[in-house]
């Protein structure tokens, strides 16, 4: 999906076909003025490739909440504003170096489900991440409700100025064999049901309600293709 359009395709078809998935551990940390707080969520991607280029990357797992000091409950999400498939590309964005730059996608993905060290992912996204990514935000988007029971409470949080003298400490990814995180249900049970956009807004609403409006039940949760 967004690979796709940053790498070149080669002429002619190539069936679609499936490489291993492979699963990573999210984990947020966030300064708070009583310590160190952290979330984390185990997230599975499912390649399919659509070329030797070019793949889907179809995920399953959940956004990762934080619980901070003050009882709010901030969340990182599956989702960034530079791209909804974030979730799915963001890890193979890091490890593919640009000597990989023209490598089949297959090998990338090999590359990726062997790097086993816990990755720091950068405020900027670094040389390798394919044109034209290069310098933009890595981060995921950060949400909060007001009230968790009413979805049309959301609003997003700047992770640099959480608030109460809160701030984002660093988000690492790491390649793993634990078992996919099934949590966020009991937290925010209505997503079973939700479907579409949790804030719809109309052209007159403010800017800020009208990109929340981009926001569905599957920035918190996906379950594969």
């Amino acid at each position: 999906m967004m690979l796709a359009a940053t790498i070149p395709v080669l002429n002619g078809c190539v069936p679609r076909t499936q490489v291993a998935p492979y699963r990573y551990r999210m984990t947020v940390e966030v300064d708070t003025p009583t310590g160190l707080r952290t979330g984390s969520s185990v997230i599975e991607v499912r390649p399919r490739l659509t070329g030797e280029f070019a793949a889907d990357m179809a995920i399953v797992g959940e956004a990762v909440p934080v619980d901070l000091p003050d009882g709010r409950t901030i969340y990182a999400l599956l989702w960034s504003r530079l791209a909804a498939d974030w979730a799915g590309w963001i890890v193979l964005w890091l490890v593919r170096p640009p000597a990989m730059g023209n490598a089949p996608i297959a090998d990338v993905v090999r590359a990726v489900a062997a790097t086993r060290i816990p990755l720091v992912l950068p405020r900027r996204l670094p040389a390798g991440a394919g044109y034209p990514l290069i310098g933009m935000d890595a981060r995921p988007s950060f949400v909060a409700f007001g009230d968790e029971r009413r979805p049309k409470t959301i609003r997003f949080i700047d992770p640099d100025d959480i608030g109460g003298g809160m701030k984002l400490r660093r988000i690492t990814l790491q390649v793993t064999d634990d078992a996919i995180t099934h949590t966020i249900g009991d937290r925010l049970p209505w997503l079973a049901s939700q479907r579409g956009s949790l804030k719809p807004s109309s052209m007159d609403a403010p800017l800020a309600d009208r990109q929340l409006e981009s926001l569905t039940e599957v920035a918190f949760v996906r379950r594969g293709y």
